[in-house]
């Protein structure tokens, strides 16, 4: 949600920075301010859910020059809509830089949703283990039911290797920078299908700001941005 409002946020941006049409400026503006205030809000929600990794590549984000330097760019296309600033002329030179920025802001976004994969996939690691020793400790006070106890291992211990496994190849896969990917089936424990849910739609997210990077360094006039 923040990465789809923040891509607004630039066009917007660029269009009002770039000599925007008077007769779209007004409309420039307000979606500039609409997609600020979306952007930063979901951002502020996410980063209360970050884990240890995601954290950190959040920090590292917000400290990157180029990321700031975007932000700049945005707060200055907010004045110009409101005339409290000149429409800058930009040079060749300026516009490179100006793209140069957007991938580096795409690509530390990317970042930080790779090191929110590593940590989902360490929560479900814990998740699988936790099942774990609830089966154990459920296997010793029924006792008395060996062979019942015994079946209901077998399939609970299957579906949960099969869905920690997938899990774990899936995660594997976007580690290595593939995000295109099927959607998993939730299965397992409670908090392991929950996992593959938030785990599809991290992938969902990844693979839209992959095409955003893509678009922004190779096509900036693409119709995904």
């Amino acid at each position: 949600e923040a990465v789809s409002h923040s891509s607004l946020r630039v066009g917007h941006a660029l269009s009002i920075t770039g000599g925007s049409d008077p007769n779209e400026l007004v409309d420039d503006l307000a979606g500039l301010i609409a997609a600020t205030a979306r952007s930063e809000d979901a951002f502020a929600r996410a980063a209360i859910t970050f884990g240890p990794r995601a954290q950190a590549a959040w920090e590292a984000r917000q400290r990157d020059p180029r990321v700031v330097r975007l932000d700049e760019l945005m707060a200055l296309a907010v004045q110009i809509g409101q005339g409290r600033a000149a429409t800058p002329q930009l040079e060749p030179e300026g516009v490179v830089e100006v793209l140069t920025d957007g991938l580096a802001w795409a690509t530390r976004t990317i970042d930080v949703l790779q090191a929110a994969a590593e940590d989902l996939e360490e929560s479900a690691a814990a998740a699988v283990a936790a099942d774990n020793r609830i089966v154990r400790t459920w296997i010793g006070v029924t006792s008395a039911a060996v062979v019942l106890a015994v079946a209901t291992i077998l399939v609970v211990g299957r579906a949960l290797r099969r869905a920690a496994a997938d899990l774990e190849r899936a995660a594997r896969q976007v580690e290595a920078g593939q995000f295109d990917l099927p959607r998993l089936v939730p299965q397992g424990s409670r908090e392991l299908a929950a996992t593959v849910v938030a785990f599809n739609d991290m992938a969902a997210t990844l693979e839209a700001v992959e095409r955003h990077a893509v678009a922004l360094a190779e096509a900036p006039d693409s119709p995904v941005l």
